[in-house]
């Protein structure tokens, strides 16, 4: 019942939390969302073309504002993420459509590394009514990344999600 991209976090909302985590590892943050629910954060905004469209919406908005050839996307309810591993990301050499994150759950699409290029295919996808990230991946050349430790990209969907991170943080682990 609340957004949680502004769930408090180390004093913060948890996308802002993400957000400085992002422009640790790769020097510069855009967020993707509603202007309204996120201008006072101090963070560069950009809104999805396409609203109710899920995640797949804002990565092409991320795709068409981006002006350099790779773009890491990382979803904003991750909040173990970390710049080293991000910088970890950024740095496989590869000549594929998109470096992504693999954890014990398989590809994890809001935690990657895309090209330009893909843009045509997730705006098809769009087109379509592909909303499923996963799936639209299966058209690109992917490399995947294995995370140094899955829980990185722990992220929030419900009450429980949170409160079992919040169990995590107050117990020290």
């Amino acid at each position: 019942g609340r957004d949680k991209a502004l769930l408090p976090i180390g004093g913060v909302a948890l996308v802002s939390h993400v957000a400085q985590v992002v422009r640790d590892a790769a020097g510069s943050v855009t967020l993707v969302g509603p202007r309204e629910r996120y201008r006072t954060l101090g963070w560069p905004l950009i809104e999805d073309g396409v609203i109710g469209q899920g995640p797949l919406a804002g990565i092409v908005a991320a795709l068409t504002a981006a002006t350099a050839e790779r773009s890491l996307i990382v979803a904003c309810d991750m909040p173990w993420l970390s710049a080293a591993a991000l910088k970890e990301l950024l740095a496989v050499d590869s000549d594929a459509d998109a470096v992504v994150a693999q954890s014990h759950h398989g590809r994890e699409p809001l935690c990657a590394v895309y090209h330009r290029r893909c843009l045509p295919v997730f705006e098809a996808a769009l087109r379509e009514s592909e909303l499923t990230v996963r799936r639209v991946l299966e058209r690109l050349r992917i490399v995947e990344w294995s995370l140094p430790n899955p829980r990185l990209v722990t992220n929030v969907n419900t009450p429980g999600d949170w409160a079992a991170i919040w169990a995590a943080v107050e117990a020290g682990s």
